[in-house]
């Protein structure tokens, strides 16, 4: 997302705004991963995010 602001090193900032979504499903920021590729932490909780991936994966393979 940073990244995408064209502000790569603004990450902090944007994982504070990220972490005070209220619509975590609406705005599906669930899809946020680290600079290495891995997923790491949502304000659902980690389970709860893979969980919303497999959902999406689930939809577009419909």
């Amino acid at each position: 997302m940073a990244e995408r602001l064209g502000k790569p090193k603004s990450y902090r900032a944007v994982a504070s705004a990220i972490a005070k979504n209220p619509l975590l499903i609406i705005i599906p920021y669930q899809r946020v991963v680290n600079k290495n590729g891995k997923n790491t932490g949502y304000r659902g909780g980690i389970d709860f995010k893979l969980k919303l991936i497999q959902f999406e994966r689930d939809l577009t393979q419909q």
